[in-house]
């Protein structure tokens, strides 16, 4: 989905929102932009859906990132290679 397409549907520039919490090994994902999510033992929260990545966790609390950002996002933290 490009991002014309994004704008027409409302979609932001995440195409999975998701996380795995290394205590329950629980797999949360956020679909909507306001659903806010725990994993079974409540230490790992997602939000955002496909707006923004929100985590929220207990301390110490471990979890592997899984979100997919859509291909034609740039990464404003990325290098650029400019030629001249």
């Amino acid at each position: 989905m490009n991002q014309a397409e994004r704008d027409a549907y409302n979609v932001g520039p995440w195409r999975v929102n998701r996380v795995q919490c290394f205590s329950c090994k629980a797999i949360v994902d956020s679909v909507n932009k306001n659903d806010f999510n725990y994993c079974r033992c409540g230490k790992i929260a997602v939000d955002g859906g496909s707006w923004y990545l929100r985590r929220v966790r207990k301390s110490w609390a471990k979890y592997r990132e899984l979100s997919v950002e859509y291909a034609d996002v740039i990464d404003v933290c990325a290098p650029i290679e400019i030629r001249v």
